[in-house]
């Protein structure tokens, strides 16, 4: 029985089947040239339906504007250029795999939030395979982005984002099997923890709200409050948070939390 390190969600067949493939595909150029729509792998990310590119897209326009997609519709289209995603076609913006609308979406999210402010190292719990992490660097030249995850999805995030020359060597992998080595990350600028940090454990999540304590702006996805007994976990962020941040809470696309940090 593989140590899922505090991941409690989803169930642990599913996860140990997803932890497994990452590593296949990160090892296999023709699995790779797939993995976007792999059976095992799409049961946590990637699922491509149609109504995720709807919803994000209907989000942008209200929230964002059409032409915060459009302005750099060629660079946030990079993000399909490997792993066979689905396509498909979507008003004003055309040919796009519906996930990469997702990424875009929250990518303008984090711009909105940190207004002016450009991070130069951030920090991202559960990074799936580099996708926001390609998303951001379309707005922000960043110095370092952290990526912090299971040894074997770090492979796959490895091999997707090193097809990019301008972020490749700027991208630092920490396993989540070495605390001891996230735990001394220091000051950051910015915090993400998107659909990833409800999913672990209580102790799990503190250990990387401590990370958190030390950045400038944190926005986390918080998409477990459904399931019985996991709200505790965002209660005891907001408590141990409370001191050194101001919050804006809301509820975002398919009534999950959005929580937004701002250090005083």
């Amino acid at each position: 029985m593989k140590n899922l390190f505090g991941w409690d969600s989803p169930p642990r067949t599913i996860a140990e089947k997803y932890i497994d493939k990452c590593l296949f595909l990160s090892e296999s150029d023709s699995a790779f040239s797939n993995f976007r729509r792999d059976e095992d792998y799409t049961k946590v990310l990637e699922g491509g339906q149609r109504i995720v590119g709807e919803n994000h897209l209907k989000y942008i326009r209200e929230n964002h504007g059409i032409d915060a997609i459009k302005e750099n519709l060629v660079e946030f289209k990079e993000n399909d250029l490997y792993g066979n995603p689905v396509i498909m076609e979507f008003q004003d913006i055309g040919k796009i795999c519906p996930c990469t609308i997702l990424y875009i979406s929250h990518a303008l999210d984090i711009k909105k939030m940190m207004d002016s402010f450009s991070p130069k190292r951030i920090v991202e719990i559960g990074g799936g395979f580099g996708a926001l992490c390609k998303t951001l660097s379309v707005f922000y030249n960043f110095d370092e982005y952290v990526l912090i995850d299971f040894p074997e999805a770090l492979s796959l995030c490895r091999k997707y984002l090193e097809k990019f020359p301008k972020i490749k060597n700027k991208i630092t992998y920490i396993p989540c099997d070495n605390p001891e080595k996230y735990q001394k990350i220091g000051e950051v600028d910015l915090f993400i923890a998107i659909a990833s940090l409800a999913e672990c454990s209580f102790d799990v999540q503190m250990s990387y709200i401590d990370i958190m304590m030390n950045s400038v702006f944190g926005f986390i996805i918080y998409n477990t409050n459904h399931i019985p007994g996991k709200k505790e976990g965002m209660d005891m962020i907001l408590e141990k948070t409370v001191s050194v941040f101001d919050r804006k809470i809301d509820q975002h696309i398919d009534a999950a939390e959005r929580i937004q940090f701002f250090r005083r």
